[in-house]
């Protein structure tokens, strides 16, 4: 839990206790937490209130402590992506507590697969309560047009009539940041909104689009504020026992270990790349309506892939075989291909960033 979480949101203090030290300016946890028994007892407050201060506030930031058998029970939750195979590969779908990441280039499905489990998590499956769902529009690409439509493709049973999608319609909260700053602002809140909504499910999408047009020229602000929003998303999937998916965008690099060669990783980096807990990645294929879905990092299950299609019901998994080259790249930390003689000119250039990007996306999937 957060020490800045406000003290009239820890459940065993009573108000008029709260109300007192908010006319102190002491309004949160961490506010308490640097005054010793002596300052608080100087403010006015009786001894035994005092004590019972501190304690409820250090229960308030210090994690309940659990058995292995515990641990290993939690990591059993899953919440379902209803596509069969993905679900297998996945021990049952998105994990409970942790972020899911989905890397891939723009128009692989990577908004569509955030709506299908935003009415997957709203409707709730196999024996899953309905929930709320908190979703985070950096881009502007929320449609809740195709949200609806999809649902209702989807889940025909449960979404048959009108009031049943009003009531899954109301389940959902979006939230579109502008700026780096206002998104840090709601992910600093946020459990606010996840108690109020009951929510099941928080997706970001994306988490690149913002830092990348605000900070190209300062690195280490960029990776601070990064830090930062990933410390509040898993602080949030850990403490509400819920799943936190997020989207990221690629980008072309070069490795100058090996001779310079050109690969496609997920963007943002290492600073990012840690804190995520299971990355997915989606990539195009030969065939214009065909994608491929790929679990490249997972502390629970190995890597795998599937080939799916993007449907008026959203993701839709499909029996194409997955190419050899794509399963064997997902033992690698980033699918590495070597597109220089694809790019390079005669006399020994790279070429554009655009001219190697478009080479190892069509290396990957040829």
């Amino acid at each position: 839990m957060s020490a800045r979480r406000p003290l009239r949101r820890v459940a065993s203090l009573r108000e008029p206790v709260t109300s007192f030290l908010a006319s102190k300016k002491i309004t949160t946890v961490a506010d308490v937490l640097v005054l010793n028994i002596l300052e608080l007892l100087d403010l006015g407050i009786a001894y035994d209130e005092a004590t019972h201060l501190i304690d409820a506030c250090t229960k308030a930031v210090a994690p309940e402590p659990q058995t292995v058998l515990e641990m290993l029970e939690e990591r059993k939750r899953f919440l379902p992506t209803t596509l069969p195979t993905l679900d297998r590969n996945l021990a049952g779908g998105l994990p409970i507590g942790m972020i899911t990441e989905v890397a891939g280039p723009s128009g692989c499905g990577k908004t569509q697969f955030c709506m299908m489990m935003t009415s997957v998590a709203a409707v709730g499956v196999n024996g899953h309560e309905p929930g709320g769902v908190l979703y985070l529009d950096t881009e502007g690409s929320f449609s809740n047009k195709r949200l609806v439509a999809m649902a209702s493709q989807r889940f025909p049973v449960q979404l048959a009539t009108n009031e049943a999608l009003v009531d899954m319609s109301k389940r959902i909260q979006v939230i579109t940041t502008k700026t780096s700053a206002e998104l840090l602002r709601v992910l600093e809140t946020l459990d606010v909104r996840i108690v109020e909504m009951k929510a099941r499910l928080v997706i970001l999408d994306s988490a690149a689009s913002l830092l990348r047009k605000e900070y190209q020229g300062n690195q280490q602000e960029r990776r601070d504020v990064l830090a930062r929003e990933a410390t509040l998303l898993k602080r949030w999937a850990q403490t509400y026992a819920i799943p936190v998916l997020v989207t990221n965008q690629v980008t072309t690099r070069f490795d100058d270990n090996q001779g310079g060669d050109a690969f496609v990783t997920a963007a943002l980096g290492n600073t990012w790349a840690h804190s995520v807990n299971t990355r997915l990645t989606v990539n195009f294929a030969p065939s214009d309506a065909l994608r491929f879905l790929s679990v490249i990092k997972s502390p629970l299950v190995a890597s795998s892939s599937i080939a799916y299609r993007i449907t008026d019901q959203g993701l839709v998994e499909d029996d194409a075989p997955v190419p050899a080259e794509l399963t064997r790249a997902q033992t690698a930390t980033a699918v590495r291909i070597e597109a220089r003689h694809r790019t390079r000119q005669q006399d020994g250039s790279r070429g554009t960033s655009a001219q190697v990007h478009r080479s190892v996306l069509s290396a990957q999937i040829n």
